[in-house]
């Protein structure tokens, strides 16, 4: 529709979002609170993906509840955003 949903450097968006999986109750209760963009399921196994920095906090959170964290690509998060902006019919995301 035209709207400008990132308006940031390349270095900026890498650090944007993460995709945390594990155990779907340890996968939720870790992103309560947080923007969820995506998310997959497959019996008790989630993967999110959640946008915002990652604390050193949040990681060791991460390990004590055997989740894992990975990096989401560019192409990933662009489609990714783009589906949830279309879904809430936010407004612009820009910085």
């Amino acid at each position: 529709e035209g709207r400008i949903l990132m308006d940031e450097s390349t270095d900026e968006v890498r650090d944007r979002a993460a995709n945390i999986v594990g155990d779907a109750a340890a996968v939720d209760a870790f992103v309560a609170g947080r923007e969820v963009i995506h998310r997959e399921s497959l019996g008790r196994v989630a993967s999110v993906t959640v946008l915002g920095a990652l604390t050193d906090d949040d990681r060791q959170r991460l390990a004590e509840a055997d989740l894992e964290v990975a990096s989401v690509s560019l192409q990933q998060l662009i489609v990714r955003l783009t589906q949830h902006a279309s879904s809430t019919a936010s407004p612009e995301v820009s910085r």
